[in-house]
């Protein structure tokens, strides 16, 4: 007897999974039941985790064809580690960063940045494939 492997893992990480932001302190979700604030993410799984790491890699062999010390510094590892949860930002709904309403990437990067807690958050939601097989984008 065989067991069949197919999980179409990549397919429902590129959909995405809703996460609903927590207190950091309390671990409690913010907002009210009504207007809870929710990262749209796709998973490390998907087409858009996949995208950013090959520009990453693709980045880094440009720099060693240039004949620039190959090695990634930690600032660069970071770096790139912040455009792939960028790129697997999808949307939001019932957030306000600095007073700004409206998803954009931009907004997104600013707010990984300046809030290492909800970056924490985004990664332990993302490394667990609970959130993303057999579930669609409104889990």
């Amino acid at each position: 007897m065989s067991v069949n492997l197919r999980s179409n893992s990549r397919e429902a990480a590129s959909l995405g999974s809703r996460m609903v932001i927590k207190d950091r302190v309390t671990d409690e979700p913010l907002g009210t039941e009504d207007e809870r604030p929710v990262l749209i993410l796709a998973g490390i799984d998907s087409d858009q985790w996949r995208k950013a790491e090959l520009e990453q890699t693709d980045r880094q062999l440009l720099k060693a064809r240039r004949g620039r010390n190959s090695a990634l510094s930690a600032e660069e590892l970071d770096a790139g580690e912040l455009n792939k949860l960028v790129a697997i930002t999808l949307g939001w709904e019932h957030v306000n960063y600095d007073g700004e309403e409206t998803f954009s990437s931009s907004v997104i990067r600013k707010m990984y940045v300046a809030e290492p807690w909800l970056r924490r958050q985004v990664q332990r939601h993302i490394a667990d494939d609970a959130n993303f097989l057999g579930n669609s984008p409104t889990n």
